[in-house]
């Protein structure tokens, strides 16, 4: 019963909206004998007698309302723009975590061993995959355009140190 009752509703904005585009048209409302409703611009002849005509008019935008939409519109679109340039800032400096060498191929610095190195590409690997992490888990896709994913030292390496730079 709702089901249908939300598509006359459907229909009958579906209607207005168009009547408001084409510009003033008399619409109007009527029950079949089987009790549903229609909602048309043209009435059957034999529902002439218990069709209503429906004030359209009361349904159109003022200009007022128009521009204050309009309004609201650039400004959500500012919004999505800083939220983008935020998002892309966020994202660079979460690329920019794992610098560019970090990764598994990376040269040991100065007086770091091998275990080291394989450590500190893995942790920045990390840092770098953590602002894709999704609540429910797993990881977005686009992480793998910014990270490079490398495995965890062997067991030999020891449990995870606390690196300089880290």
């Amino acid at each position: 019963m709702m089901g249908c009752l939300m598509k006359q509703a459907l229909f009958l904005v579906f209607w207005l909206s168009a009547a408001g585009l084409c510009g003033a048209t008399d619409i109007y409302k009527w029950k079949d004998e089987a009790g549903h409703t229609h909602v048309a611009d043209s009435v059957p002849e034999r529902y002439r007698k218990v069709a209503t005509k429906i004030d359209s008019r009361q349904f159109e935008v003022r200009a007022d309302d128009r521009a204050a939409a309009l309004a609201r519109s650039a400004k959500e679109l500012e919004r999505a723009a800083a939220m983008a340039a935020d998002r892309a800032r966020t994202e660079s400096d979460a690329s920019g975590l794992a610098p560019s060498g970090s990764g598994p191929r990376a040269q040991p610095k100065q007086g770091e061993s091998e275990c080291d190195r394989l450590w500190r590409t893995y942790l920045d690997s990390q840092r770098c995959f953590a602002p894709y992490q999704r609540r429910q888990g797993g990881t977005r896709v686009e992480a793998y355009s910014h990270c490079e994913p490398v495995q965890a030292p062997p067991a030999e390496c020891g449990p995870a140190k606390v690196i300089e730079g880290n």
